[in-house]
């Protein structure tokens, strides 16, 4: 799950400065789509999870279809000339399948790994999760 999100965070704003020569900050303006994408998507899964009892497995099948199919979409994409607008939909949903996934499975930590475990996870699992029951349930 890491090396999809990290070549996407690399990989995307190189080619921005290399291939049609963005500055740094215009690099990182045009990879918001994928940045905002990835959190609404986390959010909306743990809403999801929690609150609409959706089963974990579905969600990360969604967010692993989206991320397969996001960054399979932008790998057809020239690596010469200008980037397409249609790039931006592709991050888009890259974007989202990456935060629906990284939701889900911060979700699901507590409820596949014994109570006497969750000190070995970790750090900012376990202080996401903490997060978590304090702010979702009643």
């Amino acid at each position: 799950m890491g090396v999809p999100f990290n070549a996407a965070v690399i990989s995307l704003p190189q080619r921005f400065q290399a291939v049609t020569g963005t500055t740094a900050l215009g690099a990182g303006i045009r990879l918001l789509p994928y940045s905002l994408t990835a959190s609404i998507g986390s959010l909306v899964a743990n809403i999801a999870g929690a609150k609409g009892k959706v089963p974990f497995i579905y969600l990360l099948f969604l967010g692993t279809l989206l991320q397969v199919l996001g960054l399979s979409l932008l790998s057809t994409l020239s690596t010469t000339g200008p980037f397409h607008v249609k790039g931006y939909g592709f991050e888009t949903l890259a974007g989202a399948g990456v935060g629906i996934t990284f939701g889900t499975l911060i979700l699901a930590t507590p409820y596949v790994v014994q109570a006497r475990d969750l000190g070995m996870l970790p750090f900012n699992s376990l202080c996401n999760e903490c997060a978590f029951k304090l702010t979702w349930y009643d």
